[in-house]
């Protein structure tokens, strides 16, 4: 009986480090991107801050109607991107690519090509790295 019991603590070592292996042998997922916020004017000018990760999907309702933002970063400082609007369509509707707006992180707003336009910023990080100056 003494030699049954001698072998519990082997075995239930055994099982943990077989446990253990097979946790690190799983593949990792990879983390989201980096975070990009984006500064919106609608065609009712109302602006509005989207924040999501990189090649990530933000939506907005203008007016009772979906449109998607999706931010791709070019360069890991986020200074050049391009930015990809979407109308999400509605109950049996496709959803559909609007235009692309490429432009500076951290820089002016562009306005889009479509039809409705709207003026986008974006910039990486969720605030805005701006240093504002005071003129007298």
């Amino acid at each position: 009986m003494k030699s049954r019991q001698a072998w519990i603590p082997f075995a239930v070592v055994a099982a943990w480090l077989s446990g253990a292996g097979f946790a690190a042998a799983q593949p990792q997922v990879p983390p989201e991107g980096p975070t990009v916020s984006m500064n919106i004017v609608g065609p009712d000018k109302h602006s509005d801050e989207l924040t999501t990760h990189e090649s990530g999907l933000a939506t907005l309702d203008v007016n009772g109607h979906q449109y998607g933002f999706r931010p791709t970063m070019h360069d890991d400082a986020g200074t050049k991107m391009t930015i990809t609007i979407f109308d999400m369509g509605g109950p049996g509707q496709p959803v559909r690519e609007l235009a692309e707006v490429d432009l500076t992180g951290g820089g002016a707003g562009v306005t889009s090509k479509s039809s409705p336009a709207f003026t986008v910023k974006a910039w990486k990080g969720t605030q805005k790295n701006v240093q504002q100056t005071t003129r007298r």
